[in-house]
This record gives structure tokens, sequence and C-alpha cells, in this order.
């Protein structure tokens, strides 16, 4: 689902009874726009439920592995373009043909969409190939015993409408932001501009942003206490940087070595 979302199209939820999140002003505005989005999911989920249909029909259920995600979180102001779990955290819905593994289950190990490619390869049994950065998890959808959680996942981004270089890792409860440019608080991408108007965002969001950010996730699901300051978590985020600075280099981030990175080929 994409901004702007489209009343034509499909049923929306009345927006008196909808959920914000916290990072949302409740106002009419947010309320309609949660409705609408509540309306593009179940839109979008019927006609994915036709493409699966279409498998049942066709024969291939029992031969095809079926996999739904997404490519971020919810396209509203501190969520979709950052790296706060609201922006990074994504659907991953996979189904197996019953000779594989078992259905109905739902996982909440940490994962990433690296890992994608090496689990679909271990369950068809093809090669991975080289340069693969991911794990397979694919113990966890055939009931195998012996999957060792991830440590730890890692996120960036460095272009969404503008330069906006972030880094961050975070494990099953903690999460190290690293800002790499100087900005505010949430850069938006057009779309999210275009759509909430300044009343409709947190006034904070244009605040300067810091250099650094740390946050206790099982304490703070909403990522608003800062802790990167904070004695009683110096050893934490010490450990976070060495993880995220070792990952820079594996991976060989150009923003080491090039703190203006070219844009990438296309039209912009």
């Amino acid at each position: 689902m994409h901004l702007p979302f489209d009343r034509d199209f499909y049923d929306y939820d009345d927006p008196a009874e909808v959920a914000l999140p916290a990072f949302l002003p409740d106002n009419p505005h947010n309320r309609e726009q949660m409705a609408m989005f509540h309306g593009a999911i179940r839109f979008m989920d019927v006609h994915v439920g036709r493409i699966v249909d279409a498998l049942d029909e066709a024969g291939l259920t029992d031969s095809t592995i079926v996999v739904f995600t997404t490519d971020h979180g919810m396209a509203f102001p501190r969520a979709k373009s950052t790296l706060y779990d609201a922006g990074i955290g994504v659907t991953l819905i996979i189904r197996l043909p019953a000779a594989i593994g078992p259905g109905g289950q739902v996982r909440d190990e940490l994962l990433s969409a690296v890992d994608i490619r090496p689990t679909l390869c271990a369950l068809a049994g093809a090669p991975v190939g080289q340069g693969v950065q991911g794990r397979s998890f694919a113990p966890l959808l055939t009931g195998e015993q012996g999957y060792q959680p991830r440590a730890e996942a890692f996120s960036e981004k460095n272009y969404h409408d503008h330069f906006d270089p972030v880094r961050c890792v975070r494990t099953d409860r903690y999460k190290y932001i690293r800002n790499c440019r100087d900005s505010i608080k949430a850069l938006l991408p057009c779309d999210i501009e275009l759509h909430f108007p300044h009343r409709s965002r947190r006034p904070d969001l244009r605040e300067p942003r810091p250099a650094e950010e740390l946050y206790d996730l099982q304490a703070d699901p909403g990522e608003e206490a800062n802790l990167i300051d904070s004695p009683n978590h110096a050893a934490v985020r010490d450990d976070l940087r060495v993880r995220l600075d070792r990952w820079m280099a594996e991976t060989d981030d150009p923003i080491l070595t090039d703190p203006l990175i070219p844009y990438p080929p296309g039209q912009f």
C-alpha cells in the first residue's frame, strides 16, 4: 500500500474506532489516514488470496512456496524511511507445501531480509551461491532442531528522496542507531511530506537529531527514551558500537571512506 490511499477502490474503517500508534498525534487527519490504511490492507489481502486460490486451482499448492513480505513499515511519519521498528519491521508470511513443514506457526525470532534467499534455497535444495550475507532460517519452518537464533540484525538507509545515511544494529532487546549526517529527527520522504501536514506530525520530528541513539526495546518499545548517555547502559552501547563498526567494515560500507555517497544510477 502506497500513499495516497484511494478510498474509491475499497471500504475503510471508522476513523473514530482505529488505534493510533503513540508516535502519531491523535487528530482527525491521522485517524482518517489510518482508517484508509486498514482498508487498503484488506483490499490487498483479498487479491493476495486470489493468487493463492489460483495456485490451489492449478494444482500447484504442493509444489509451491508462497512468500509474502513488505519492503518497509507503514507510510506514516516516524515509520517509513526511518530505522525505528515502525520503519524496519516488516510483514513476513510463508506458506509451505505440507510435505516440507507444518503450517500455522507464529514465530518471533529476529530475522533479516537477507535471510530469505538462503532459506528458500535450503527449502528447495538449491545452492545458495557466493557472496550471500544472510543465513537460512529453514529449520524454524520445517521443525528441524539445531537452529541458532541471530544475535543481531543490521539495517541501513542512504537515499529516499533525500541523502540521509543512517545505520543501526538491533538485538532482541536493544537497538543502536548511528545518524551519519546532521539533520532533523525524521527526514520524511515526499509521499509522507505531501499527505501529512505539519499539524499531523509530532513537533519534535523537526528538532535536530543526535549522532547516536540507543533504546531498550523491552522497556521502551516506542523508542522514545534515548539511553546513549546513560551510565547504566554504557556496556551495551559500547558493544553495539563495535558490532556495527565490524559489520560496516565487512560490507565495505562506502560511508566509511566517503561521507557523500554518490547517487545510485537512475533518474532522481
